[in-house]
């Protein structure tokens, strides 16, 4: 799933000094390309008859916390502010460029572990798609009490993941769900497989007491032929981070 290189350029991300962290954390992504491994052939059923595929327990906890600090902390981040009636959160912009893959460079952690050869062919396979992955776009979805995602369907793209990077305990809201009645619930450290087109989803509000955020780092995956990349988001900024109100952004 990741190369021995492509596993310590993300722990470099996370943790320069240390080296024992460093091979720690390298070895802890090796193991999570195992995981999916092991654990395809269930996802790609869950995929094919629910449109998501659930592998609980894909990264230790403490490396989303580093991996959420990190990409809470990184300046070159486009943070934009959704308020609507019918739901409200926040999204961190990694990347909204669309170059293509061969131009495309990992500058973060998550982008470091999502852009890898081997994971988009394996996430691709799970997803049964067989067609060239041309491009992507990469975000974090954050949310605070209150906060929810309104009922959409995904206008663009053809496949993507969540990886959980935080998240409160179950008890307080913030599950995923579509309108097939299938539910997600994802806790830290989860990752989610999700063939996403023509699929109405939402979330359910955080409660108002929760003891904290939840946020969950997103690459969606764009097939050659396949629902072409489009946006209605500000466009991405190298300058630095700013904030708008975005009432149509789904």
């Amino acid at each position: 799933m990741w190369t021995s290189d492509e596993a310590q350029t993300f722990a470099d991300y996370l943790c320069k000094e240390d080296s024992a962290a460093r091979w720690r954390i390298a070895t802890e992504v090796l193991a999570a390309g195992d995981r999916i491994r092991d654990a395809r052939e269930g996802l790609a059923t869950q995929v094919a008859e629910t449109s998501i595929g659930h592998l609980k327990g894909f990264l230790p906890k403490g490396i989303c916390a580093d991996l959420d600090l990190f990409l809470r902390e990184r300046t070159t981040i486009v943070t934009e502010r959704v308020e609507a009636a019918e739901g409200k959160w926040q999204i961190d912009l990694i990347d909204n460029e669309y170059l293509p893959l061969a131009e495309t460079a990992a500058k973060d952690p998550f982008s470091a572990l999502c852009l890898a050869p081997g994971f988009i062919a394996g996430i691709a396979e799970i997803a049964s798609f067989a067609e060239n992955t041309i491009t992507t776009r990469r975000w974090v979805n954050r949310y605070g009490a209150g906060d929810s995602i309104a009922p959409h369907d995904d206008t663009t793209g053809d496949y993507q993941i969540m990886i959980c990077v935080a998240a409160p305990p179950a008890e307080y809201g913030g599950a995923l769900v579509f309108e097939d009645g299938t539910e997600a619930d994802l806790q830290q450290g989860d990752l989610l497989v999700m063939k996403h087109a023509e699929l109405v989803h939402w979330t359910t509000p955080l409660a108002a007491d929760t003891p904290g955020e939840r946020a969950t780092a997103t690459c969606r995956y764009y097939v050659e032929g396949g629902r072409l990349p489009r946006s209605r988001v500000l466009a991405h900024s190298v300058a630095g981070p700013k904030t708008a109100t975005r009432q149509d952004l789904m």
